[in-house]
C-alpha cells in the first residue's frame, strides 16, 4: 500500500485515490502512509483539514506538517502539536 500511495504521489495524482484511501480509513487500517495520503488531500482540497488532524491519530506528523508548512502554517502547527501531545 505505501508504495502504491507514493507512487501516486510522486506523480501528483493523489487525489484519484481519494475514495479507496477512505474505503482504507474506514476499515481502521493504521499504516502511517494511507493516513497521510488522506491528510494531504483533505489539505490540498480544503475538505475541513482541521478536522482530520485533530482527529485522527495514525498520520505521521512529522509528514504532514512538513507538508503543511508552505500551505498554510496553521495547519502545519496543529499538525506538528498532534506529535508532542
Amino acid at each position: 500500500m505505501e508504495e502504491l500511495v507514493n507512487e501516486f504521489e510522486r506523480r501528483s495524482k493523489l487525489s484519484i485515490l481519494e475514495n479507496w484511501l477512505e474505503e482504507r480509513c474506514s476499515e481502521n487500517i493504521q499504516i502511517p502512509a494511507i493516513h497521510n495520503a488522506m491528510a494531504k488531500i483533505k489539505i490540498d482540497t480544503n475538505q475541513n483539514p482541521q478536522q482530520f488532524l485533530l482527529n485522527n491519530k495514525f498520520y505521521d506528523a512529522k509528514v504532514v506538517g512538513r507538508f503543511c508548512e508552505d500551505r498554510d502554517p496553521h495547519l502545519a502547527v496543529l499538525a506538528y502539536r498532534r506529535n508532542l501531545g
